[in-house]
């Protein structure tokens, strides 16, 4: 088994614009209760002067790179991406709705993938049964019943955090998220390889 594990920001995790992270199907629903979801904003608002803070593992399922877009299967690491990828969305519309342009501009980058050439994509994509009311909540579109009451609680709650936050303590909770919140990266290129590191980190 070959594994190749990378240490890597938040900004560094999201800043390549051919790479995707992709749910599968096969993987379970958002499930974070409000607990967690507090954990980690905890986690990363308690990060002092230079210090950093590991978030976790995550195992990709990887193949040869390209120019164009990579999809990087996520085997193990959805449930804490999800939640990184609504907290970045949040904030994006809370600093575009203050009129801070660039800042938003820069939030809006980490959150899609671009090859040269290519179209926007989501970062993170829900291939799961998830992903349609993932992008309703995105629009903040409440309109019909949601099956996934988790991933609904987990938006309303991180929109009225952030929605409570003053501009500049966000400002400073941003540059924690991006810059000194850590993610070990795990890349596998086989499949049997992946799922047998899955399921050795969770037992």
């Amino acid at each position: 088994m070959i594994i190749t594990p990378t240490s890597l920001t938040i900004n560094q995790l999201f800043g390549s614009n051919n790479e995707q992270y992709v749910i599968p199907t096969y993987q379970r629903r958002y499930s974070w209760n409000d607990r967690q979801i507090w954990e980690l904003i905890d986690d990363i608002s308690l990060i002092e002067n230079a210090d950093t803070h590991l978030l976790g593992n995550i195992v990709c399922l990887v193949g040869h790179h390209t120019a164009g877009l990579n999809r990087l299967e996520l085997v193990d690491g959805q449930q804490r991406l999800t939640s990184i990828t609504i907290l970045l969305e949040c904030i994006r519309q809370r600093l575009e709705s203050e009129n801070e342009n660039d800042e938003s501009a820069e939030v809006s980058r980490l959150l899609s993938a671009k090859p040269m050439g290519g179209s926007h994509v989501r970062k993170v994509a829900l291939d799961s049964i998830d992903s349609d009311e993932f992008e309703r909540l995105v629009k903040n579109d409440l309109a019909k019943v949601f099956k996934n009451i988790k991933l609904k609680g987990a938006f309303e709650l991180v929109r009225e955090w952030v929605a409570n936050q003053p501009l500049l303590d966000l400002a400073n909770f941003l540059y924690k998220l991006k810059n000194q919140a850590i993610v070990i990266r795990l890349d596998v290129s086989e499949a049997k390889d992946a799922f047998k590191l899955f399921e050795t980190i969770n037992n």
